[in-house]
């Protein structure tokens, strides 16, 4: 089976009549495209890290927390800053804890992962903690109601996993042999 086109024009063919992208080996960018899309449409996928479902999931949550925050400042009329709204304070402060806090963490997670420093099953529980956690953190600065339970232990879960991976991170730097 050829991937050229039954009636290619004169312009894309070489002087051996055929296509331009036949003679050199390569496919069109389009058959690679659609190749890659059918295999991993058939299940056969490159390996995926597994950090990326951390990231996927709470890149959904800062979704959830970005809406909040607008949602509020619409219903509001405010444009820029607080307009001195409880409600408002709270939801951009929740917004900005996750944004200050849920990079480093992944960025631990994917070190971690990369450098095999925790085994797959550890990186999971810490992944699902720190998820858990930003839900818990998120869901306390929702409303103008305190939920003690969902700051602190938010704070507690995300503190835990970040100075664990970190932790691991500069063990197995010290247990590794030097590349030179």
């Amino acid at each position: 089976r050829t991937l050229a086109r039954p009636h290619a024009p004169a312009a894309q063919r070489g002087s051996t009549g055929t296509p331009r992208h036949q003679q050199d080996g390569r496919a069109p960018l389009d058959r690679l495209l659609v190749r890659h899309l059918c295999g991993r449409l058939a299940g056969r996928t490159r390996a995926t890290m597994l950090v990326s479902l951390y990231a996927g999931l709470l890149g959904l949550g800062y979704g959830v927390l970005s809406y909040g925050v607008i949602s509020v400042r619409r219903g509001k009329g405010v444009s820029s800053g607080d307009g001195g709204d409880e409600l408002l304070q709270r939801r951009i402060r929740g917004h900005a804890n996750f944004a200050e806090y849920v990079p480093m963490a992944l960025g631990l997670l994917a070190l971690c992962e990369h450098e095999r420093a925790l085994p797959p099953a550890a990186l999971h529980g810490f992944g699902a903690l720190l998820c858990l956690a930003r839900y818990g953190h998120g869901r306390a600065f929702w409303t103008t109601r305190k939920w003690a339970l969902g700051r602190v232990g938010g704070t507690a879960g995300t503190q835990a996993t970040i100075l664990t991976l970190a932790g691991a991170l500069v063990l197995n730097a010290l247990a590794s042999k030097p590349n030179a």
